[in-house]
Parts: structure tokens; C-alpha cells; sequence
């Protein structure tokens, strides 16, 4: 499985991220396939502590990062939940409706 470490500087709840990859790894999961809320085991890297998301090419799914766990020398787990808006933000951005209440009167 590939995994790419991610950092971006917006804030979490933006559309509109821009990542930079810090590295790719290959790695595996953790225990059961749970794709909203992985933990994915890589062979650590200088750059682990850098990164604040990650990106799976296996499942198509961005992620953020919510932990990092030592198992054992050279091998880490990395606690994610998905980036619902960022995975889906094709879909998002190309969603169109009609508003037919609002609570503000303008």
C-alpha cells in the first residue's frame, strides 16, 4: 500500500488545501480495514514528525493525522481519520441546488 506524508497550512475545515508530499512509503494496515478511521504501519522516516495528513493511493482517501505510535525500532503507526471534504472535493465544488429557506431574511 502506498502512502504518501502530507503537510498543508490551511485551515482544517478548507476545501481548497494544498499539500506538499514530505515522502511515499509503502505500508500496511493495522489490524481491520476500517477506511474512515486507519492506522496505517510504515517503516519510520526522518520526516514523520513533519507531517500533519496523509494521502493513500490504494484507497483514494486523504487523511488527517491524529496520532503516531513507536511499535517497535523503524516501524510506526500512524492514527488517521478522513479529510471528507478534500477526497470528495471534486465532488463538492461540482454539487449544484436551490436554497429554498434561509434563517437570515436579506
Amino acid at each position: 500500500m502506498n502512502i504518501k506524508l502530507l503537510t498543508y497550512s490551511e485551515p482544517k475545515k478548507s476545501v481548497q488545501k494544498s499539500y506538499a508530499t514530505l515522502a511515499t512509503l509503502t505500508g500496511s494496515m493495522r489490524d481491520t480495514l476500517n477506511v474512515v478511521e486507519p492506522d496505517f504501519l510504515v517503516q519510520a522516516t526522518t520526516e514523520y514528525d513533519k507531517a500533519n495528513a496523509v494521502y493513500c493511493e490504494e484507497l483514494g482517501r486523504y487523511y488527517f493525522i491524529t496520532g503516531k505510535e513507536w511499535i517497535r525500532t523503524g516501524l510506526l503507526a500512524i492514527s488517521c481519520h478522513v479529510d471528507a471534504l478534500v477526497t470528495y472535493r471534486a465532488d463538492l465544488l461540482n454539487n449544484s441546488g436551490i436554497i429554498s429557506r434561509n434563517s437570515n431574511l436579506f
